[in-house]
């Protein structure tokens, strides 16, 4: 899918001279889009609750087959656990196919006492709509499926051929989702993914972000004796397991947080010229980030921008440590084991595999080449050019829809299932953030802005059209 700057333009005129239609559709509907997303937003999906998330999904597929899409409900796992939706409605093999993921499992409401209203008892107040999952995300992928009735309604085309995929497990890290994916490819062949969830950025500049740094997340066991010892009668004979392992974390990183492993860095890859005029845009005092955190001044390698470090650079952070008595009161004792956690933040080309390998090396010549080490939580890297065509159509769609410049986010610095699009099935992705920056996303009161789900609306419709057009005009030239 490729195209110039002029047809992005010519498609950008198009939806601005659509869009009173829209609004216009939208003064007449909108009012029932909110209570169909309260009636979403009353089924208590918690990730947790396997038979909650059947019946969301259920009412889901009910929903997608009423615009007519051919859906499928299958459980993740094949023959068992909770379920993920694919819907398809293919209109043209000679269209892009438009792959929009989402997720309908919500966090946990504790604490309960802090809410203002009952968590799964959506309230419409004050222009935003309160209650689990109204921002995060079920407000944000429902407003795929509106765009989809409004299109149909006004008659509006060409659309892209849509593939929609539910997920019910993205609270707790989609851990079946790559291998679900695998199992039903046929399903899922796609040109570009979209996404929409997440929070806009400070100021509530609306955002859209073209990737995510892995994980490789491990727990580290270290043990020293069989068991704990007093400290008098045993000290200066047995060996401390917690100094020990403090000698292991030490020889990691130094001051600055560069990372002493041998080979770390090897195949990291630089921000592209593109990725840093899009950095130089995004906001950031240094002395308020200072401030607001305390620091006694800038943190990590020196002659970096803030943004690289955190998005292209690779990071080792001990999250926890835990060793000896921990108890009220004094207890001297020698502790035998000692425990580390350690999550490393990796960037495009870095496996948690290789970095795993690296880790263990680096150890074994630090003189502990018999750890316990338990894997956690573990992401691949993922990365699409902020410049490909059908991101630049979608940083057009948010800011003509949203009536702003968006935020262009190369990577995030956090991590997320969005590889399986990037890197296993090999699709240029641009996730975007409906929601406001106060939502209070996994926080009591959760909340979205009602003019936000109305402008996700016209977002979308901007995105599904424009993506059959920019396909189009791609076959064009082509055939030119």
């Amino acid at each position: 899918m490729t195209t110039d700057h002029d047809a992005l333009a010519g498609i950008e005129a198009a939806w601005a001279a659509e869009r009173a239609g829209y609004e216009r559709d939208l003064d007449t509907h909108f009012a029932r889009y909110v209570a169909e997303l309260e009636e979403l937003c009353a089924l208590p999906s918690l990730s947790s609750d396997e038979s909650a998330l059947w019946a969301c999904g259920e009412f889901l597929e009910r929903k997608l087959a009423a615009l007519g899409f051919q859906t499928h409900l299958p459980a993740v796992e094949g023959a068992s656990g909770p379920p993920v939706l694919i819907a398809r409605r293919h209109y043209d093999p000679a269209l892009p196919t438009l792959l929009i993921y989402g997720h309908f499992d919500v966090q946990p409401v504790d604490p309960v006492e802090l809410w203002t209203d009952a968590p799964f008892t959506p309230t419409a107040r004050d222009g935003y709509l309160y209650g689990r999952g109204t921002a995060d995300d079920k407000g944000q992928f429902f407003a795929h499926l509106k765009a989809v009735e409004m299109l149909d309604r006004l008659g509006v085309g060409p659309l892209a051929n849509l593939t929609l995929v539910l997920d019910s497990q993205e609270e707790v890290g989609s851990p079946h989702l790559a291998a679900f994916v695998e199992r039903h490819r046929d399903l899922l062949a796609a040109d570009c993914v979209f996404y929409a969830d997440g929070e806009a950025f400070a100021g509530n500049r609306v955002m859209v972000q073209h990737g995510n740094r892995g994980d490789c997340f491990l727990i580290v066991r270290h043990r020293a004796a069989s068991r704990d010892t007093h400290s008098g009668i045993f000290g200066g004979v047995v060996p401390n397991a917690a100094n020990e392992l403090a000698l292991l974390l030490a020889s990691l990183v130094d001051r600055d947080g560069t990372i002493l492993i041998e080979g770390f860095y090897d195949d990291v890859v630089p921000p592209t010229a593109a990725d840093r005029e899009a950095m130089a845009r995004l906001p950031h005092d240094q002395a308020d980030f200072e401030a607001g955190l305390g620091l006694a001044g800038p943190f990590g390698p020196p002659g970096l921008d803030h943004w690289e470090k955190v998005m292209f650079r690779p990071t080792l952070n001990v999250s926890g440590i835990t060793a000896g008595y921990q108890g009220p009161g004094t207890k001297t004792v020698i502790p035998c084991e000692a425990t580390a956690r350690i999550d490393m933040r990796l960037v495009k080309n870095q496996t948690p595999d290789d970095i795993e390998r690296k880790f263990k090396a680096h150890a074994a010549t630090q003189g502990f080449p018999d750890l316990e080490i338990e894997r956690g939580m573990r992401y691949l890297p993922a990365r699409t050019a902020v410049d490909h065509p059908f991101c630049r159509l979608a940083q057009r769609a948010l800011g003509l829809a949203f009536d702003q410049e968006p935020v262009i986010t190369p990577v995030i610095g956090g991590s997320n299932p969005n590889h399986i699009w990037m890197e296993q099935l090999g699709l240029p992705m641009a996730e975007v953030a409906y929601a406001q920056h106060d939502c209070r996303m996994h926080a009591p009161d959760e909340r979205y802005d009602l003019d936000h789900f109305r402008r996700g609306i016209l977002t979308s419709a901007f995105v599904i059209t424009g993506t059959a057009r920019l396909g189009r005009l791609a076959a064009a030239g082509e055939a030119r």
